[in-house]
């Protein structure tokens, strides 16, 4: 038997209940505390203490076999309770993870359910390091430490459990078109592959706003993907790689004629439309063909507000898109509008004809009801006042987040002249990540206007001069 372990048995039975580091409590919870205890960033992050009479305090080691520990903080009411299964299972030394590949050396199915302790301590710098005692990995002791930053993210979010790089769009700005016009949203194609400043500010840009746009991009068929790269990875479709967009008889799709095309979302048919949408210029000298964007997130919760039970309706109910030509063949249904500012299916062009209610007295209701909360959500992403309208130069290059805007295009003449644009999509996973790692080089930028208190106002505004309007 080690010794860690007999000081363990040792100590056991004699040590007081009221000086216990751990809980048994905790076993249900990875990190938690009382739902009272504040959460956020803290004014002082390394004031956080083991609880009195632990290892750290008394220097003694001390055993434990409860299955939480406990950490104070004079910024929390409550404790902050950690899982100690948890805490084994989260170890990132080389030898629970591997250094070249960053692959981790065991499975969570490993690790005790109540791995024992011997030994928990502050150190100098902050970090927490615990010793465990007959370990799953050595089979005798093995020691943890957490980085003082780390230890300090848990306590600031006790009740996080998804991964930092989800969290990495932060908070969107909804807009009108008035203020993207105040943005001006335009960059410099040479700075932005450069990277630096011009870049993480696009970025900034692109997580509020939704969309930028570069000036000066070459006119070669392969520069929107080198753009692409920048932003993460190109996620292939059936149309290809990239693809052209050009006028063309009997186009498989609207796009490619000159015809007008309404705001959309491109491949909700999908069961993972692309996050990100690159349009590159490469030739217009047509009359007409103004681009359109409008901020679905700003629509969608503005619709929740203006008319909760429309809201409510295009919640529930999951509209159906669909495609089926050249072979290909793809359905699937979402709801229009969600509780996120950042999500919203709208793709009026490519909704199945025949959407899914019952044919009954009460399927009927129920379409009448649906259809009517569609006028009301097509007017808020189609009024002029949220609609912003440019005019594609040679060497222009859009990226827009598809999930969340809505694109589209006025009518143009063919016959006048050519307009060519390069296309392609980014998946979000790489996307996100692309916006973690900016984050890392330069503290994001913050909306001016809290997504809440925006949508009340635009809401405000649009019962104030549309009120009028049946």
């Amino acid at each position: 038997m080690s010794t860690c372990r007999a000081l363990s048995r040792a100590l056991r039975l004699n040590q007081p209940a009221r000086t216990r580091l751990f809980h048994s409590s905790a076993a249900r919870s990875a990190a938690t505390s009382t739902r009272e205890s504040p959460r956020g960033p803290l004014q002082d992050p390394d004031a956080w203490k083991l609880r009195e009479g632990s290892p750290a305090k008394s220097g003694a080691r001390k055993p434990v076999r409860a299955k939480g520990l406990f950490i104070n903080h004079p910024e929390r009411d409550q404790p902050i309770i950690f899982s100690k299964a948890w805490l084994r299972d989260a170890c990132r030394c080389p030898q629970c993870v591997d250094p070249h590949s960053g692959q981790k050396n065991f499975a969570s199915a490993q690790v005790s359910l109540d791995p024992e302790i011997c030994d928990a301590v502050k150190t100098d710098s902050g970090a927490l390091r615990i010793t465990w005692a007959n370990d799953h990995l050595s089979s005798g002791e093995h020691v943890s430490e957490y980085p003082a930053e780390v230890v300090q993210r848990w306590i600031e979010a006790p009740y996080e459990n998804i991964p930092v790089s989800w969290g990495s769009q932060g908070t969107p700005e909804l807009w009108d078109a008035k203020l993207l016009r105040s943005r001006e949203p335009f960059y410099t194609y040479d700075s932005f592959m450069a990277g630096g400043d011009e870049f993480l500010t696009a970025c900034d840009t692109l997580r509020l706003y939704g969309l930028f746009f570069l000036r000066g991009v070459p006119k070669s068929e392969t520069a929107v993907e080198d753009i692409a790269a920048k932003m993460g990875i190109i996620q292939e479709t059936f149309y290809g790689r990239t693809w052209d967009v050009r006028s063309k008889p009997k186009a498989e799709n609207v796009a490619y004629t000159s015809s007008f095309l309404g705001l959309h979302q491109d491949l909700l048919y999908m069961r993972n439309p692309p996050k990100l949408q690159l349009l590159h210029c490469l030739e217009n000298d047509t009359e007409g063909g103004e681009a359109l964007f409008s901020d679905g997130g700003r629509a969608a919760q503005q619709l929740r507000v203006t008319n909760p039970l429309f809201g409510d309706k295009l919640s529930k109910t999951h509209t159906v898109f669909r495609y089926d030509k050249r072979g290909f063949e793809y359905e699937r249904a979402h709801p229009a509008i969600t509780d996120s500012p950042r999500l919203i299916s709208w793709s009026p062009p490519f909704q199945r004809p025949e959407q899914g209610f019952s044919k009954t007295a009460r399927g009927a209701g129920e379409h009448d009801l649906w259809l009517r909360a569609t006028k009301l959500l097509q007017r808020l992403i189609e009024s002029p006042e949220y609609v912003f309208e440019y005019r594609y130069k040679p060497g222009d290059c859009v990226i827009f987040d598809n999930t969340r805007l809505l694109h589209g295009r006025k009518q143009f003449d063919a016959a006048g002249g050519a307009r060519w644009l390069k296309g392609t999509y980014v998946d979000q996973d790489s996307y996100l990540n692309t916006l973690y790692q900016a984050a890392k080089l330069r503290k994001p930028e913050e909306p001016k206007t809290a997504p809440a208190d925006a949508t009340k106002a635009y809401a405000l505004q649009w019962q104030k001069e549309h009120n009028h309007e049946k």
